[in-house]
């Protein structure tokens, strides 16, 4: 790892612990965040102890999919039923 991505991240390490202070977390800390699924594969697979740490967040295709079935469709009139998403 690269000096300087080892500073970012030990500097986002410190910031997400100093917000969680006082607060209630939604979880623990550090929060890794990822939207690929090979990323979260890879946790389940190497790492399991850190899926607790991991953001729960959707990927993008999967938000956009989500959306277009309900606000989209709605405001286009279009049956959610009707719309159809494929992926990679």
């Amino acid at each position: 790892m690269s000096s300087s991505r080892g500073y970012r991240l030990s500097a986002l390490t410190l910031t997400l612990s100093q917000k969680g202070e006082g607060t209630k977390s939604p979880g623990p800390l550090p929060m890794i965040t990822s939207c690929s699924p090979g990323w979260i594969s890879f946790l389940r697979s190497f790492i399991p102890e850190m899926i607790p740490h991991a953001s729960t967040c959707r990927s993008p295709m999967s938000m956009l999919s989500v959306l277009s079935k309900t606000y989209y469709a709605e405001k286009a009139g279009i049956d959610p039923k009707k719309d159809f998403h494929g992926g990679p």
